[in-house]
Protein backbone atom coordinates (compact mmCIF):
# COMPACT_ATOMS: atom_id res chain seq x y z
CA UNK A 1 0.00 0.00 0.00
CA UNK A 2 1.45 3.26 -1.19
CA UNK A 3 1.07 6.47 1.58
CA UNK A 4 0.94 9.74 0.03
CA UNK A 5 2.74 12.75 1.56
CA UNK A 6 -0.09 15.05 0.37
CA UNK A 7 -2.62 12.38 2.03
CA UNK A 8 -1.14 13.31 5.17
CA UNK A 9 -0.95 16.81 4.79
CA UNK A 10 -4.25 17.61 3.45
CA UNK A 11 -6.36 20.02 5.22
CA UNK A 12 -3.91 19.93 7.73
CA UNK A 13 -3.32 23.87 6.96
CA UNK A 14 -6.67 25.47 6.82
CA UNK A 15 -7.20 28.45 4.75
CA UNK A 16 -7.18 31.17 7.65
CA UNK A 17 -3.74 30.47 7.41
CA UNK A 18 -1.24 33.77 6.19
CA UNK A 19 1.61 33.09 4.54
CA UNK A 20 4.28 35.22 6.50
CA UNK A 21 2.19 35.15 9.78
CA UNK A 22 3.44 33.74 12.64
CA UNK A 23 1.04 31.57 14.32
CA UNK A 24 2.38 28.80 16.79
CA UNK A 25 -0.90 27.34 17.94
CA UNK A 26 -0.97 27.07 13.81
CA UNK A 27 2.18 24.73 14.21
CA UNK A 28 1.11 22.76 17.32
CA UNK A 29 -2.25 22.15 15.28
CA UNK A 30 -0.29 20.88 12.17
CA UNK A 31 1.91 18.48 14.10
CA UNK A 32 -0.97 17.08 15.87
CA UNK A 33 -3.27 16.63 12.90
CA UNK A 34 -0.16 14.35 10.92
CA UNK A 35 0.20 12.33 13.41
CA UNK A 36 -3.73 11.81 13.84
CA UNK A 37 -4.06 11.08 10.14
CA UNK A 38 -1.23 8.68 10.59
CA UNK A 39 -2.69 6.71 13.57
CA UNK A 40 -6.20 6.63 11.81
CA UNK A 41 -4.27 4.81 8.75
CA UNK A 42 -2.61 2.23 10.86
CA UNK A 43 -4.52 -0.88 10.88
CA UNK A 44 -4.12 -0.82 7.25
CA UNK A 45 -0.02 -0.89 7.35
CA UNK A 46 2.21 -3.69 7.94
CA UNK A 47 4.88 -3.06 10.58
CA UNK A 48 7.91 -2.16 8.10
CA UNK A 49 5.20 0.56 6.09
CA UNK A 50 4.16 2.03 9.88
CA UNK A 51 7.78 2.39 10.69
CA UNK A 52 9.14 4.36 7.69
CA UNK A 53 5.82 6.19 7.43
CA UNK A 54 6.07 7.22 10.97
CA UNK A 55 9.48 8.48 10.20
CA UNK A 56 8.21 10.55 7.25
CA UNK A 57 5.29 12.09 9.29
CA UNK A 58 8.38 13.26 11.81
CA UNK A 59 10.19 14.79 8.81
CA UNK A 60 6.86 16.48 7.46
CA UNK A 61 5.87 18.16 10.86
CA UNK A 62 9.27 19.16 11.50
CA UNK A 63 9.39 21.14 8.10
CA UNK A 64 6.60 22.35 8.72
CA UNK A 65 7.13 23.42 11.79
CA UNK A 66 10.41 25.29 10.39
CA UNK A 67 8.04 26.63 7.74
CA UNK A 68 6.06 28.32 10.35
CA UNK A 69 8.84 29.71 12.55
CA UNK A 70 10.93 30.52 9.53
CA UNK A 71 10.74 34.26 9.60
CA UNK A 72 9.59 34.26 13.16
CA UNK A 73 9.59 32.17 16.49
CA UNK A 74 7.42 34.54 18.47
CA UNK A 75 3.52 35.53 18.23
CA UNK A 76 1.38 38.54 19.88
CA UNK A 77 -2.69 38.22 19.03
CA UNK A 78 -4.66 41.00 19.70
CA UNK A 79 -7.91 40.55 20.96
CA UNK A 80 -11.08 43.03 21.14
CA UNK A 81 -12.78 42.08 24.03
CA UNK A 82 -16.75 41.95 23.39
CA UNK A 83 -19.56 42.75 25.39
CA UNK A 84 -20.14 40.74 28.15
CA UNK A 85 -17.25 38.70 27.88
CA UNK A 86 -15.61 37.59 31.00
CA UNK A 87 -11.77 38.07 30.97
CA UNK A 88 -9.97 36.24 33.81
CA UNK A 89 -6.71 33.94 34.78
CA UNK A 90 -4.68 32.38 37.72
CA UNK A 91 -1.42 33.30 39.44
CA UNK A 92 -0.79 30.05 40.61
CA UNK A 93 2.43 29.61 42.96
CA UNK A 94 4.47 26.74 43.71
CA UNK A 95 7.49 25.32 46.22
CA UNK A 96 10.36 23.77 45.26
CA UNK A 97 9.00 20.43 45.87
CA UNK A 98 6.02 21.48 43.30
CA UNK A 99 3.22 21.94 45.27
CA UNK A 100 1.02 24.38 45.32
CA UNK A 101 1.22 27.28 47.88
CA UNK A 102 -0.75 30.06 46.82
CA UNK A 103 -3.25 30.87 43.67
CA UNK A 104 -4.96 33.96 42.99
CA UNK A 105 -7.74 34.81 41.08
CA UNK A 106 -7.43 37.53 38.51
CA UNK A 107 -10.84 39.66 37.18
CA UNK A 108 -11.09 42.00 34.39
CA UNK A 109 -14.65 43.41 34.21
CA UNK A 110 -13.45 46.51 32.19
CA UNK A 111 -10.92 44.82 30.03
CA UNK A 112 -11.08 46.39 26.36
CA UNK A 113 -7.93 44.67 24.66
CA UNK A 114 -6.37 41.73 25.33
CA UNK A 115 -2.92 40.60 24.07
CA UNK A 116 -1.83 36.82 24.27
CA UNK A 117 1.88 35.44 23.52
CA UNK A 118 3.31 32.07 22.39
CA UNK A 119 6.57 30.94 21.45
CA UNK A 120 9.35 28.55 22.23
CA UNK A 121 10.41 27.95 26.00
CA UNK A 122 14.06 29.12 25.84
CA UNK A 123 16.27 31.12 27.96
CA UNK A 124 17.62 34.54 26.72
CA UNK A 125 19.53 37.50 28.68
CA UNK A 126 17.69 40.23 29.14
CA UNK A 127 16.57 42.82 26.75
CA UNK A 128 17.52 46.70 27.13
CA UNK A 129 17.24 49.88 25.72
CA UNK A 130 18.93 53.52 25.38
CA UNK A 131 16.95 56.75 23.73
CA UNK A 132 18.24 58.19 20.84
CA UNK A 133 16.00 61.24 21.67
CA UNK A 134 14.30 62.78 24.38
CA UNK A 135 11.76 66.07 24.03
CA UNK A 136 14.18 69.66 24.36
CA UNK A 137 10.88 71.22 26.11
CA UNK A 138 8.79 70.16 29.18
CA UNK A 139 9.95 70.26 32.78
CA UNK A 140 9.83 66.67 33.31
CA UNK A 141 11.84 65.45 30.43
CA UNK A 142 14.43 68.27 31.75
CA UNK A 143 14.71 66.73 35.04
CA UNK A 144 15.30 63.05 33.82
CA UNK A 145 17.51 63.62 31.33
CA UNK A 146 20.50 62.79 33.57
CA UNK A 147 18.44 58.96 34.75
CA UNK A 148 18.26 58.41 30.62
CA UNK A 149 21.85 58.26 29.84
CA UNK A 150 23.04 54.95 28.69
CA UNK A 151 21.36 51.61 28.87
CA UNK A 152 18.49 50.72 31.07
CA UNK A 153 15.44 48.44 31.33
CA UNK A 154 12.49 50.79 31.84
CA UNK A 155 11.93 54.23 32.48
CA UNK A 156 9.07 56.29 33.45
CA UNK A 157 8.73 60.56 34.81
CA UNK A 158 5.73 61.56 36.77
CA UNK A 159 4.35 65.26 36.85
CA UNK A 160 3.47 66.86 39.99
CA UNK A 161 0.15 66.66 38.60
CA UNK A 162 -0.34 63.26 38.82
CA UNK A 163 -0.08 62.69 34.86
CA UNK A 164 2.54 60.32 33.36
CA UNK A 165 3.56 62.17 30.52
CA UNK A 166 6.37 58.68 29.19
CA UNK A 167 7.32 55.31 31.02
CA UNK A 168 8.99 53.56 28.74
CA UNK A 169 10.49 49.93 28.63
CA UNK A 170 11.42 46.52 27.26
CA UNK A 171 10.86 42.98 28.25
CA UNK A 172 11.13 38.97 27.13
CA UNK A 173 7.74 37.98 26.96
CA UNK A 174 5.97 35.45 29.36
CA UNK A 175 4.84 32.90 26.94
CA UNK A 176 2.67 29.93 26.10
CA UNK A 177 -0.72 32.12 26.08
CA UNK A 178 0.62 35.00 28.85
CA UNK A 179 -2.06 37.84 28.14
CA UNK A 180 -1.67 41.17 29.36
CA UNK A 181 -4.84 43.28 29.49
CA UNK A 182 -5.90 47.43 29.06
CA UNK A 183 -8.59 48.07 30.21
CA UNK A 184 -10.73 50.99 29.54
CA UNK A 185 -12.26 52.47 26.46
CA UNK A 186 -9.33 51.21 24.11
CA UNK A 187 -9.02 52.21 20.25
CA UNK A 188 -6.63 50.87 17.88
CA UNK A 189 -5.40 54.21 15.61
CA UNK A 190 -2.66 52.05 13.68
CA UNK A 191 -0.64 49.18 12.71
CA UNK A 192 2.93 49.09 10.95
CA UNK A 193 5.96 47.21 10.53
CA UNK A 194 9.02 49.48 11.68
CA UNK A 195 12.19 47.10 10.56
CA UNK A 196 12.10 44.26 12.66
CA UNK A 197 9.51 45.60 14.82
CA UNK A 198 5.51 44.89 14.32
CA UNK A 199 4.25 48.16 15.45
CA UNK A 200 0.33 48.94 17.12
CA UNK A 201 -0.74 52.12 18.47
CA UNK A 202 -3.61 52.54 20.73
CA UNK A 203 -5.32 55.60 22.77
CA UNK A 204 -7.03 54.60 25.90
CA UNK A 205 -10.29 56.71 27.26
CA UNK A 206 -10.59 55.79 30.87
CA UNK A 207 -13.24 58.58 31.42
CA UNK A 208 -15.74 55.72 32.07
CA UNK A 209 -13.21 53.19 33.85
CA UNK A 210 -13.36 52.37 37.88
CA UNK A 211 -10.44 50.18 37.92
CA UNK A 212 -7.66 52.08 36.09
CA UNK A 213 -8.42 56.26 36.47
CA UNK A 214 -6.41 58.75 34.18
CA UNK A 215 -8.05 62.24 33.77
CA UNK A 216 -7.08 62.24 30.07
CA UNK A 217 -6.54 59.85 27.62
CA UNK A 218 -3.46 57.45 27.77
CA UNK A 219 -1.39 56.67 24.49
CA UNK A 220 0.23 53.45 23.90
CA UNK A 221 2.64 52.16 20.83
CA UNK A 222 4.10 48.21 21.51
CA UNK A 223 6.38 47.27 19.87
CA UNK A 224 6.99 43.53 18.85
CA UNK A 225 9.92 41.79 18.10
CA UNK A 226 8.81 38.06 16.19
CA UNK A 227 12.49 36.86 16.26
CA UNK A 228 13.51 38.10 19.74
CA UNK A 229 10.47 37.51 21.43
CA UNK A 230 10.60 41.28 22.45
CA UNK A 231 8.25 43.64 23.53
CA UNK A 232 9.15 47.15 23.57
CA UNK A 233 6.86 49.50 25.05
CA UNK A 234 6.16 53.63 24.59
CA UNK A 235 3.45 54.58 26.97
CA UNK A 236 1.90 58.12 28.68
CA UNK A 237 -0.17 61.33 28.88
CA UNK A 238 2.02 62.65 26.10
CA UNK A 239 0.86 63.50 22.68
CA UNK A 240 1.37 60.24 20.29
CA UNK A 241 3.64 62.28 17.85
CA UNK A 242 5.82 62.96 20.38
CA UNK A 243 5.85 59.44 22.02
CA UNK A 244 5.99 58.03 18.72
CA UNK A 245 9.47 60.17 17.53
CA UNK A 246 10.62 58.34 21.37
CA UNK A 247 9.89 54.87 20.27
CA UNK A 248 11.55 55.39 16.74
CA UNK A 249 14.86 56.23 18.41
CA UNK A 250 14.93 53.95 20.90
CA UNK A 251 17.95 51.52 20.63
CA UNK A 252 17.18 47.77 21.76
CA UNK A 253 19.72 45.24 22.49
CA UNK A 254 20.09 41.90 24.44
CA UNK A 255 21.93 42.56 27.83
CA UNK A 256 24.71 40.60 29.21
CA UNK A 257 22.16 39.70 32.62
CA UNK A 258 20.34 36.63 32.39
CA UNK A 259 16.88 37.12 32.84
CA UNK A 260 15.60 36.37 36.55
CA UNK A 261 11.82 35.59 34.82
CA UNK A 262 8.92 35.54 36.67
CA UNK A 263 9.05 34.74 40.25
CA UNK A 264 9.80 30.28 40.40
CA UNK A 265 10.08 28.33 37.28
CA UNK A 266 7.13 26.41 38.61
CA UNK A 267 4.90 29.32 38.97
CA UNK A 268 2.05 29.93 36.55
CA UNK A 269 1.39 33.69 35.84
CA UNK A 270 -1.43 33.87 33.10
CA UNK A 271 -2.07 37.22 33.05
CA UNK A 272 -1.38 40.69 33.56
CA UNK A 273 -1.96 44.29 33.56
CA UNK A 274 -0.63 46.31 30.33
CA UNK A 275 -2.31 49.95 32.02
CA UNK A 276 0.43 52.96 32.34
CA UNK A 277 1.32 52.54 35.38
CA UNK A 278 0.00 49.48 36.16
CA UNK A 279 1.96 46.82 34.49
Amino acid sequence: MQIRITDLTEGCCPERAEPGKRDAELVRRIEREVFIKLNMDRRRLRRRNIIRTVLIAAVIAALMTVTAFAAGLFSMERHKVEEGEEVSGYWRFYDQEGELTEQQEWTYPEASIVFTFYGPEEEYNMPEFRFGWLPEEGEHYEEQKSMSEGWMYSYGLMCQCDIIPCQAGVMSVPVNGYRGVLNGEATVLKEEVWDCWDVTEIQVDYSNCTTVRWPKPVNYIYMFDQERGYLAYVRGCDGMETLEKIARNMEIRESEAPDPGYGSPLDEIQIGTFDLGRG
